[in-house]
């Protein structure tokens, strides 16, 4: 019974541990990363352009180091690893005309700042999105 106990407790501390290494969702992050666009097939059916999608495009920002993130379930409110590894992170922002004003960056490094977020539908493509609060290129 001791043993089953000190198995239990180390696993705990194991979960603990490894939980407290990765980004959660609602963390404020900061990142560096060369920055894309890519276009993904929308509504209806979040499947395919040539078969009628609608075309979605969206900001992807590409890091060096991979992340690992959780996520606290909107069911049960535990937490659960959303990535293991992930270093593409799609970038929400307020105001579109960002994707206007910043297009330069666009093909280049940038410094983000901002909220992660869980994707929690057709419309996210990566399992973590960031809420984008800043967007400056990386000084040359």
């Amino acid at each position: 019974m001791r043993v089953r106990k000190t198995i239990i407790l180390f696993a705990m501390f194991l979960s603990a541990f490894s939980s407290a290494e990765c980004l959660k969702d609602g963390q404020d992050v900061t990142f560096t990363g060369t920055v894309s666009r890519e276009t993904f097939p929308g509504p209806p059916n979040y499947e395919s352009i040539d078969d009628g999608d609608t075309p979605e495009t969206y900001w992807i920002l590409t890091i060096n180091t991979p992340q690992c993130i959780t996520a606290e379930s909107m069911e049960s409110g535990a937490l659960y690893e959303l990535a293991k590894s992930t270093t593409r992170f799609q970038l929400a922002f307020e105001d579109s005309s960002i994707y206007k004003t910043q297009k330069s960056l666009v093909e280049n490094s940038a410094v983000v700042e901002g909220e992660l977020f869980a994707g929690h539908s057709g419309h996210y493509h990566t399992k973590a999105l960031i809420s984008v609060k800043s967007i400056t290129p990386v000084a040359q």
